[in-house]
């Protein structure tokens, strides 16, 4: 792909400063402001002895979320500046344009989103007396590097989603309405979850109940236990290809 990683230096030079810096701000308020409150306000006893079940929630939820607000402008805002036909002027291909801005728009809201956050949890979190129970338990490191892994694959298939729908759509909220309403499925189906919907769909890693037979799956390799995921890890990543895949196709047939 002619012109990748130059047109990639140039998504991640838009993430160094300001952009940067709010997004930091923004998701350590968020995310160690809910764990922090979480302590000190009324865990019940089970919350409080596996606080990390909290912070696997805390990055299922809201960096796929922040992944969507943010891709869903990724190419409408080069429409609205009319920038695309000066970048494609250059010697890159359509290809290059579409995927950096999947990985240019990944790559800072792992980092920044999930990786940061997840060290920072891991620093404080078992340090601290919680109101009620027990304190939190320290995960093993590589366990806990592997779950924050898969967390990371999460944000990459919806950026990656919203950015190849961007191709299709002009519109940015119906490209933010699409990927919400995929994300909620893939979260909250409806009806009751089958067999095949907990091995091979993304969501059935961390849908389950606090405890017992039916405990969260990414929770419970978090405690010790074996990992029977690798379904649903692949699906997500076979989505992130094919996702790419088709925004590069579908870019690269578009007029502009």
């Amino acid at each position: 792909m002619t012109g990748f990683w130059a047109l990639l230096r140039g998504e991640l030079n838009r993430w160094i400063g300001r952009r940067g810096l709010l997004h930091l701000i923004g998701w350590t308020l968020l995310i160690q402001g809910q764990l922090y409150l979480s302590l000190t306000t009324g865990w019940d006893s089970y919350n409080a002895f596996w606080g990390f079940d909290l912070v696997v929630n805390l990055l299922w939820l809201f960096p796929p979320l922040g992944a969507i607000a943010v891709a869903q402008s990724a190419i409408a805002e080069e429409r609205a500046w009319d920038t695309v036909g000066w970048v494609l002027a250059r010697p890159v291909t359509r290809a290059a344009f579409v995927t950096s801005k999947i990985v240019g728009t990944a790559l800072p809201l792992i980092l920044l989103a999930v990786v940061t956050q997840g060290v920072i949890a891991y620093v404080w979190l078992p340090d601290v007396e919680p109101e009620r129970g027990f304190a939190a338990v320290e995960p093993d490191l590589g366990r806990y590097a592997a779950v924050l892994g898969v967390l990371s694959l999460l944000v990459l298939l919806f950026v990656a989603l919203s950015v190849a729908l961007g191709t299709v759509f002009r519109r940015r909220a119906m490209v933010a309405t699409i990927s919400l309403i995929v994300f909620l499925l893939f979260t909250f189906p409806p009806g009751e979850r089958s067999a095949t919907w907990h091995e091979w769909f993304p969501g059935g890693l961390v849908e389950g109940q606090n405890d017992g037979a039916d405990y969260k799956r990414i929770s419970e390799y978090l405690l010790g236990g074996s990992f029977d995921g690798a379904g649903a890890v692949a699906v997500a990543a076979i989505a992130v290809l094919a996702l790419t895949a088709f925004g590069a196709w579908r870019f690269g047939h578009e007029e502009l």
